[in-house]
């Protein structure tokens, strides 16, 4: 088992809103998720989040995280503490460009999912503790634009499909955000 699993699966329970009995339930996926947060210090701040691998949180599965959570924040105390304190450590990894560098660097991807993640919890990615000095989040991800409305995975790389996918994942996910105050890529009605 690894934290993805649970978070990927919890997001698709909820994207298909299933009911019904289950051997596996939305509760026991979010108990799984909760169980595998890594916690750790960096100076005098408590950084939680998720990883792959690793003693370091990854941006990536921690805003993958953030969005298969979202539902459960205002009926979960323990949800709502850990989304609280993921948003935080978040901001504080956030470099002064508006970069969230994890354990393979700076990437497209990341920074997609990390927007996607914060809108899902009504959290805006280019104010707050996330406007930097020379950028945030989303000033970040468009660093990433390359050739033809496609964006790249690494800053000096090619377009690359992946990355162009999550980058509108992202876009659409602000562009509601904006509108509502809230969303989530990942819910369905």
């Amino acid at each position: 088992f690894y934290a993805n699993d649970a978070i990927f699966g919890l997001i698709a329970y909820n994207y298909a809103n299933l009911d019904g009995s289950y051997a596996i339930t939305r509760e026991k996926l979010v108990n799984l998720i909760m169980k595998n947060k890594l916690s750790y210090k960096l100076g005098d701040n408590l950084i939680e989040g998720w990883t792959y691998y690793g003693n370091s949180i990854d941006p990536d599965l921690t805003g993958a995280a953030l969005s298969a959570l979202a539902p459960y924040k205002d009926t979960n105390s323990d949800v709502k503490k850990s989304i609280n304190n993921v948003v935080n450590s978040l901001a504080v990894l956030e470099d002064e460009n508006g970069y969230v560098p994890g354990p393979y660097g700076i990437s497209s991807e990341s920074l997609s999912f990390v927007n996607i993640g914060l809108a899902a919890v009504g959290v805006n990615p280019e104010a707050g503790n996330f406007k930097k000095s020379k950028g945030d989040l989303v000033a970040a991800l468009v660093s990433f634009k390359g050739t033809n409305g496609q964006y790249k995975h690494a800053l000096d790389g090619k377009n690359d499909p992946l990355a162009t996918e999550q980058a509108l994942r992202a876009f659409i996910s602000l562009k509601n955000f904006k509108t509502s105050g809230i969303y989530n890529y990942y819910s369905s009605s």
